[in-house]
């Protein structure tokens, strides 16, 4: 893509695909973006590339999960440098 040669796209873009579809790690996930819009392609590519990336790992621990309150909390915060004038 980067240097604009078409000639052999299709084909090349099928080879991608079978080479993801392998879970070979062929392709970031971004570029991946602007070559096609089917979703189980991208999210295939991306599982791989996160999975080589970024693996999992027990150091931290299972997260637990919190008690639920009966209340939803909502905290609203705007900040404006500057332009926020405050009494003192």
């Amino acid at each position: 893509m980067i240097i604009c040669e078409w000639e052999n796209y299709e084909q090349e873009l099928a080879e991608l695909f079978e080479r993801i579809d392998a879970g070979e790690k062929a392709t970031t996930p971004f570029p991946l973006l602007a070559l096609t819009d089917l979703c189980e392609i991208q999210k295939r590519a991306t599982e791989l590339y996160t999975g080589d990336k970024y693996p999992s790992s027990s150091l931290l621990g299972a997260i637990q999960k919190s008690a639920r309150k009966g209340v939803i909390t909502v905290g609203y915060f705007l900040v404006i440098f500057g332009h926020m004038r405050l009494p003192f």
